[in-house]
C-alpha cells in the first residue's frame, strides 16, 4: 500500500450564507474571448453572470441553479452530447448527464477507475468533486446515491473529504459512503437500508457492525 503525497492540498470551500436568493437562471451558453471559452449564465432579471470554469460554478451557484442549468441544457444542448469535438458545452452537459442522469453513465462510475487524488464537497450548490489522477474531476449530488465501486470508495476515504468546519452535510456525505462500501459499493441496497430524504439533517443507520468516528475523515 503506498501513500500520495501532494504538493498542494485543495483549500476547502466556505459557503458563505446569501441573505436574497439571485433570480432563477432562465438561458446559458458559452462565449469566446481571446480564444478561451467561457461559461455564461443569463438571469431573470436579464443580468448575465460569466465562469471561466465549471468547478467555479458549483463553488457559487445554488442547487436550484444546478437544475435549471440541466433542465436549459436538455431542451437545447443535448445534441453537444454526441458531438466529436471536446468543447466546454459539452463538457458542461457530461457534468450536468452524470449529477443528473446516472442512469446512463453508470458503467463509467462504476468500472471506470483512477487514482482519487482528492474530494471536496461545495455545499451551496450541494455537489461534491472527486478529483482522479490525469487532472479528471467527475461531480456528484450529495443526496443522490450513484453505483462507485467499492474500490473507488475505500480510495476517497483515504483522502479526507475538503469542506467548511462542522458541516453536517459533510457528517452526511461520508457516513453514507462508509455505509455504501458495508454494503459492496451497491447503492440500490443502500436505498434500501437507510433513510435518505435530503442532504441535510438526514439520518442514517450505521451498520452495526462498523463503528467509527466521522471527523477523522474530513479536513476543514
Amino acid at each position: 500500500m503506498y501513500m500520495v503525497v501532494m504538493d498542494k492540498i485543495p483549500k476547502p470551500i466556505s459557503a458563505e450564507p446569501v441573505g436574497i436568493k439571485p433570480p432563477e437562471v432562465i438561458h446559458w451558453d458559452t462565449l469566446t474571448v481571446d480564444g478561451k471559452e467561457y461559461i455564461r449564465l443569463k438571469r431573470k432579471d436579464e443580468k448575465y453572470e460569466v465562469y471561466s470554469t465549471w468547478s467555479k460554478i458549483v463553488r457559487t451557484c445554488s442547487r436550484s441553479d444546478i437544475e435549471e442549468m440541466f433542465a436549459i441544457g436538455m431542451k437545447s444542448y443535448a445534441d453537444e452530447l454526441k458531438a466529436t469535438e471536446i468543447s466546454i458545452k459539452k463538457l458542461v452537459m457530461e457534468y450536468l448527464c452524470m449529477m443528473f442522469k446516472p442512469d446512463e453513465v453508470e458503467e463509467v462510475i462504476r468500472n471506470v477507475f483512477q487514482t482519487v487524488n482528492n474530494w471536496t464537497l461545495y455545499e451551496t450548490s450541494g455537489v461534491y468533486a472527486v478529483t482522479l489522477d490525469l487532472n479528471h474531476t467527475e461531480y456528484f449530488l450529495v443526496d443522490r446515491v450513484y453505483n462507485h465501486s467499492r474500490l473507488k470508495l475505500h480510495a476517497m476515504l483515504k483522502k479526507k473529504l475538503g469542506c467548511i468546519p462542522d458541516s453536517e452535510m459533510a457528517k452526511y456525505l461520508i457516513q453514507r459512503t462508509i455505509n455504501q462500501i458495508k454494503l459492496g459499493g451497491d447503492c440500490w441496497e443502500l436505498k434500501k437500508r437507510s433513510s435518505m430524504v435530503n442532504a441535510a439533517g438526514s439520518e442514517l443507520l450505521l451498520l452495526e457492525d462498523f463503528k467509527v468516528s466521522i471527523a477523522e475523515y474530513y479536513y476543514c
